[in-house]
């Protein structure tokens, strides 16, 4: 069982800024389970001064993050980043951007463990020339190593869209792809940020995996579970279609759950899907 630890706070001015399937990967079969395992989560109100949402979730004593989420309230605004913050393995950052409405909320969860040998985080970027339609980064956990859970960002970059994080079926790697937007001013680019949590393998360490339908639609939510007897540590999400004009609004590990929907303004009216990935183990 997950246990959640809420925490509330006001965002500092000095802030920086179905149809569903389903697959799971073993992967080798190692000593012990991962202890103490908690979701803690943060929630900030209104975007920074260089209008940004911004929100941090910090682990516990004794503990280091296995992955994380972020999750806006309001339908306008997208998320950014959902990253493990660099240089912290137990501080989990979400990010996003929309039209400064004060009263939407952003709220950062990060997932936390104790007990796991090997931890590694491992950061690829990847920086196109301006005008680029996409960026794209992969981060690969060294050699006998499983993810265990992943994040990425778009680095706050506007006219550009987080397009998915997504973990690989064999728990090697994590990609993040971010698009370019309608509203992209032309001298700009694409920004793309990719972080893989990796440690030793542990007993019943898979991935799991759920997609809607590819389908018109404004709003779309797929959920993923666990097999029985192992718990989530790491959430991703990835897109399909979309062109630049659908955007990620929650990843939140609470409820294993991803969502996306049409960006404000863009009247998108082609066929998208979206995925979840799960990371699961005992």
């Amino acid at each position: 069982m997950l246990v959640t630890v809420p925490v509330v706070k006001k965002l500092s001015l000095a802030a920086a800024a179905v149809v569903a399937s389903a697959t799971a990967l073993l992967v080798a079969t190692p000593a012990v389970a991962l202890a103490g395992l908690v979701v803690v989560q943060s929630t900030t109100f209104g975007p920074t001064p260089g209008g940004l949402y911004y929100a941090e979730a910090t682990c516990p004593a004794g503990t280091r993050l296995t992955g994380g989420g972020a999750r806006l309230s309001n339908g306008t605004a997208t998320v950014s980043a959902a990253v493990p913050s660099f240089g912290n393995d137990t501080l989990w950052s979400a990010a996003g951007l929309g039209n400064g409405n004060p009263f939407t909320a952003i709220t950062a969860y990060g997932i936390c463990a104790s007990g796991m040998s090997g931890y590694q985080t491992v950061r690829a970027e990847h920086l196109p020339p301006a005008g680029s339609f996409m960026a794209a980064a992969m981060a690969t956990c060294p050699v006998g190593k499983r993810v265990i859970g992943g994040g990425g960002s778009n680095a706050g970059q506007p006219g550009y869209v987080l397009d998915g994080i997504w973990i690989s079926p064999d728990l090697t790697s994590v990609f993040v792809r971010t698009l370019r937007t309608p509203s992209a001013s032309p001298d700009t680019a694409p920004y793309a940020v990719a972080v893989a949590i990796c440690i030793d393998p542990v007993p019943g360490q898979q991935r799991v995996m759920a997609a809607t339908q590819n389908s018109t639609g404004t709003t779309k939510t797929i959920s993923v579970s666990c097999p029985f007897g192992t718990r989530l540590h790491g959430l991703g999400g990835m897109l399909g279609g979309g062109a630049g004009q659908v955007g990620l609004q929650s990843l939140n590990p609470t409820n294993a759950s991803v969502t996306a929907r049409v960006l404000a303004g863009t009247n998108y009216q082609g066929a998208w899907r979206v995925e979840a990935y799960g990371v699961c183990a005992q």
